[in-house]
């Protein structure tokens, strides 16, 4: 191999590399684009179920303050119960927040990204 022969092959090698390189980068972008965006349609949809789940539960909480009010016969008293049954709920769930939402939240996130 004489000495032009190198310098040509080497030119060859170094535009591959610069090709390669430049194609890797492209791909790890469009990859991290899709994973990006499969991250953001499940925050998206899980969104839209917690404010269809919240107006869900609003109505069957209206409904149930108006029952136990018709029970009671009060309905100050009916609505009352039913805050402290929030109130119960909320304490329950922040003192489990760690273990109940936000651990499951980040596992979904991270498959969501590493998928």
């Amino acid at each position: 191999m004489d000495r032009e022969d190198l310098m040509e092959k080497s030119g060859e090698m170094y535009a591959y590399m610069q090709e390669y390189i430049k194609l890797q980068l492209e791909y790890f972008k469009l990859d991290a684009a899709e994973k990006t965006g499969k991250v953001i349609s499940s925050l998206i949809v899980i969104g839209i179920f917690m404010l269809i789940g919240g107006f869900i539960l609003m109505m069957l909480s209206l409904a149930a303050g108006m029952y136990m009010g018709k029970l009671f016969g009060s309905y100050p008293l009916a609505f009352l119960v039913l805050m402290g049954f929030y109130l119960l709920l909320g304490i329950v769930l922040f003192l489990f927040r760690d273990k109940w939402i936000t651990t499951p939240v980040i596992r979904s996130i991270i498959n969501d990204f590493f998928d």
